[in-house]
């Protein structure tokens, strides 16, 4: 299967693109021009890279005319005190971008890397991250409402603390 994964320089995204490729799939990295490829060095020349950032997605579609599916893990917490308007382009228009033009190409199944917190959670004990919820909140339900509509399946995962070799030294640190 071809399959084109954002957020695969991250610490979830780096693993899955290593297990996608040890099970034989052709990879495709929806990726950033800046992104640090640190943790996918081993295995860089596997993947085919794409940097959606600086290149139209018709490039991509030109270069691969039939991606079976698309796992969306990139995200952005709002940790580094990004503004509103960047994570939401990470957390609903750029997925948005990728699922619509996915459907017109032919692609069959976009899952999405979604968060556990809750909106209520957002009211007593986590302000800090209340763009970061809403926002994936937000494309959840856009993506299901997109996918009832079209002939594309959007499977939604939630994903709960992850941890293990490459991630952070300050994953479990509090940001102020």
């Amino acid at each position: 299967m071809i399959i084109a994964v954002t957020g695969g320089t991250g610490f979830f995204g780096s693993h899955l693109i290593k297990g996608l490729l040890d099970y034989g799939h052709h990879v495709i990295l929806l990726k950033r021009s800046t992104s640090d490829l640190w943790r996918i060095k081993e295995f860089v020349s596997e993947v085919d890279m794409f940097d959606i950032d600086v290149t139209p997605l018709s490039v991509l579609y030109n270069r691969h005319s039939k991606i079976n599916a698309c796992i969306h893990t990139a995200t952005d917490y709002g940790h580094a005190h990004n503004n509103i308007h960047n994570i939401f382009q990470t957390n609903v228009s750029l997925p948005f971008r990728l699922l619509s033009s996915l459907h017109s190409t032919g692609c069959k199944v976009f899952i999405n890397t979604d968060t556990f917190y809750t909106f209520s959670q957002v009211q007593h004990d986590y302000m800090h991250m209340k763009t970061y919820i809403l926002t994936k909140k937000h494309f959840r339900e856009i993506g299901e409402k997109f996918s009832s509509l079209g002939n594309i399946k959007f499977i939604n995962m939630k994903l709960f603390h992850l941890y293990g070799t490459m991630d952070g030294d300050k994953k479990f640190t509090t940001t102020p």
